[in-house]
C-alpha cells in the first residue's frame, strides 16, 4: 500500500510517499499524518495548487483500502497510535483554509463556464 503526501514551496515541490505492508492501525496512523501535513504544507507553490487536491483525493481512495485491512495481532506488536482524526489535528485545521479557497475558486470557474 502507498500513502502519498505533498509539500509545496514557492519554487520547488516535494512528492512524498510511504510504501509498506501495514496493519490497519499503522496504516491509519501514517494516513492521518500524511493527510494532515499535506493539507497544511501542500498549497504553497503554483503547481502545488493543482497537485495537492489530487493527492488528497488519491489518499481518500487509499483510506477505503485501509479500512479493509486486518487489525494488528500480538505477534507483530501493538502497532502505531493513530492519534486524532485529520480534521481534529492542528495541521488539518490550518489546511481547511486553503482547501476551502480552492473549492470556492473551482466552483466559481465551473459557474463561469456554465454561464458562458
Amino acid at each position: 500500500m502507498t500513502i502519498r503526501g505533498h509539500q509545496g514551496m514557492l519554487i520547488v515541490m516535494r512528492n512524498l510517499w510511504r510504501k509498506g505492508t501495514f496493519c490497519q492501525t499503522c496504516a491509519l496512523a501514517v494516513f492521518r499524518k500524511m493527510q494532515s501535513d499535506t493539507m497544511a504544507q501542500g498549497w504553497w507553490g503554483p503547481m502545488s495548487m493543482v497537485i495537492t487536491p489530487i493527492t488528497l483525493l488519491i489518499n481518500l481512495f487509499t483510506l477505503s483500502r485501509i479500512r479493509k485491512l486486518p487489525a494488528p495481532t500480538a505477534a507483530f506488536g501493538p502497532g502505531l497510535d493513530p492519534g486524532l482524526p485529520v480534521l481534529r489535528r492542528p495541521a488539518g485545521m490550518i489546511g481547511l483554509v486553503p482547501l476551502t479557497g480552492f473549492c470556492l475558486v473551482f466552483l466559481f470557474v465551473l459557474v463561469a463556464l456554465a454561464t458562458a
